[in-house]
């Protein structure tokens, strides 16, 4: 029986130029600006973070609170819509698009594995032709509004490995995984496939000159 393989990637710095979560909610916020007031009391909460005294789940936590703390699902599809459209036409890195268009000409199976929040990854995933997604999920009420709490732990460092063991496991025999990944939180799923690939920062080049961080056949 022929292995299948699993191409991962990290979003934010990896398939894309840059963070995508701080511009989404600094978009919305432009739609509606009445947010100002709460976006304000977030100094505190950075302020906390660098001293350590909350963990970067907690200080995510609270900028989706204070950008989208009670908006309703409609409101945030349709700016997550336009905001995708956005990212696809200017926020990509082209180099690392071709290697998912070569992954995905070989058919192999892809996967996006990311920190960043259900409310657009998916929209973007799709807009790439990836149907495998894993990221941190938005908790919404009854009501379909956003409560300012997550539904999932945060998908970064170690959580992102245990999601991906997770949806591994639904596969009949494990698949051969390769995994791209541009930042030192990404290093822990790296580690665990069998091929890693780092895209070049400046905050790996003392990791490794840009290329792969190893190679297990």
């Amino acid at each position: 029986m022929k292995t299948e393989t699993v191409v991962v990637f990290d979003l934010d710095g990896t398939l894309t130029k840059r963070d995508t979560f701080l511009p989404f909610l600094f978009g919305y916020l432009i739609r509606k600006p009445s947010r100002i007031l709460h976006v304000g009391a977030l100094a505190w909460s950075i302020l906390l973070f660098k001293t350590g005294r909350i963990t970067n789940e907690t200080l995510k936590q609270h900028f989706l609170a204070a950008f989208l703390k009670g908006a309703k699902l409609q409101e945030v599809k349709d700016w997550a819509h336009r905001y995708v459209k956005f990212v696809a036409r200017r926020g990509l890195r082209e180099k690392v698009i071709r290697q998912l268009e070569e992954h995905r000409a070989k058919g192999h199976i892809l996967c996006i594995l990311s920190a960043s929040f259900d409310l657009y990854v998916p929209i973007l995933a799709n807009e790439l032709g990836v149907e495998n997604v894993i990221c941190t999920e938005a908790e919404f009420s009854a009501e379909n509004r956003l409560t300012g709490q997550l539904a999932t732990p945060n998908c970064y460092g170690n959580e992102k490995v245990r999601r991906l063991e997770e949806w591994l496991r639904s596969f009949n025999v494990r698949p051969r995984v390769v995994a791209y990944g541009d930042q030192l939180s990404d290093i822990p799923v790296l580690e665990k496939a069998d091929q890693g690939v780092l895209i070049g920062r400046d905050e790996v080049k003392s990791l490794i000159d840009y290329g792969y961080l190893k190679r297990r056949n």
